[in-house]
């Protein structure tokens, strides 16, 4: 019969981070194994909760409900119990021959995203050589949990080089274009026709903040403008927020 344990944990501290832990094995695993896991992901910022101690005991009775295959299935998860990730811990015999020769697969799943990252290790020695596996448990978590931050700092440099150094005057004049009939609907409105220069600044966000008038007497179409000019929306990019000097003809 296979042993089946879970557990989940949950954030005591503002910026902690949640997970479920299964440990899956045909094998009766000694509960210091479990143990080092908790203890570990305890070190690195998580907490655990027994679900048989609280509410959420169905977790613990319903199977089907930690190995998910759909995405779906995995982001319902997330949100049910509140939880960032899904740590499974699979503990296979690599042989009927070799009884004390194991495989130990680790897979963490983001239950936001549900981007999956897997690690294989091996266990030499017998299960119940309790302080080999006692060493051998605080080992590969560490290692995963080592793995796992340098994965989605990889996906995060990914990302942010997906991102442009910075805008160009193409981009410039795309995002002004974009509001220049609302512009022209001012100049109409409030009987406004010539010139009227602006500066704002474009954060590297996409925002436009910091709009300022540098021509002057133009209290009548002021405000009209300038609605229409902080509806602008710029392309994210990576270099300093930029400042903008523009004319723009009303008529």
């Amino acid at each position: 019969m296979k042993f089946l344990v879970y557990f989940l944990f949950l954030p005591t501290f503002l910026f902690s981070k949640s997970i479920i832990l299964n440990v899956d094995s045909k094998f009766n695993v000694p509960s210091e194994f479990k143990e080092v896991i908790e203890n570990t992901l305890e070190d690195d910022k998580y907490t655990l909760i027994d679900p048989i101690e609280t509410d959420v005991w169905e977790i613990e009775t319903n199977r089907s409900e930690i190995n998910c295959k759909k995405d779906s299935c995995y982001i319902e998860l997330g949100e049910k119990f509140k939880a960032d990730y899904l740590l499974d811990v699979h503990i296979e015999r690599i042989s009927e021959v070799y009884t004390s020769k194991y495989k130990i697969k680790l897979i963490i799943i983001d239950l936001k995203t549900v981007s999956k990252i897997k690690k294989i290790f091996y266990y030499k020695y017998k299960l119940s050589d309790i302080h080999n596996l006692r060493i051998y448990a605080k080992k590969i978590i560490d290692k995963f949990l080592e793995e796992m931050e340098k994965v989605k700092e990889k996906k995060r440099i990914e990302e942010l080089n997906k991102i442009p150094k910075k805008l160009t005057k193409k981009d410039i004049v795309s995002m002004i274009r974009e509001v220049y009939p609302e512009i022209k609907k001012c100049g109409k409105e409030f009987k406004y026709s010539g010139i009227i220069k602006i500066r704002f600044k474009v954060n590297n966000d996409g925002s436009i903040t910091d709009l300022t008038f540098i021509t002057k007497n133009i209290d009548s179409v002021k405000d009209c403008v300038s609605a229409a000019v902080l509806k602008m929306k710029s392309i994210h990019f990576r270099s300093e927020p930029i400042i903008i000097n523009f004319p723009l003809k009303l008529d």
